[in-house]
């Protein structure tokens, strides 16, 4: 629901623009380990950028932005731009 009104957001502002924070949602397998669900939202998720020909702002540094005690890493943390 979320990325159909951001996609809704997109014809009101034509200009350049980011979507940035904490997605809760990755992309690929890659982006976690040791966590269940993945797949859960990745395909809406990858759609929404995908119609807004948005471009993954690649990381510098460490890989992923959320490690818990378990041993679950995921990249949650995420920027996305609009040229």
């Amino acid at each position: 629901m979320l990325w159909e009104e951001i996609i809704g957001l997109r014809s009101v502002f034509s200009k350049a623009w980011i979507v940035g924070g904490d997605s809760n949602v990755v992309k690929n397998r890659s982006e976690r380990i040791n966590c269940s669900g993945i797949e859960k939202g990745s395909k809406e998720f990858g759609e929404f950028i995908d119609k807004c020909k948005l471009v993954d702002l690649p990381l510098v540094g460490k890989k992923f932005t959320w490690i818990a005690l378990n041993s679950k890493h995921s990249r949650l943390e995420i920027f996305l731009i609009k040229e």
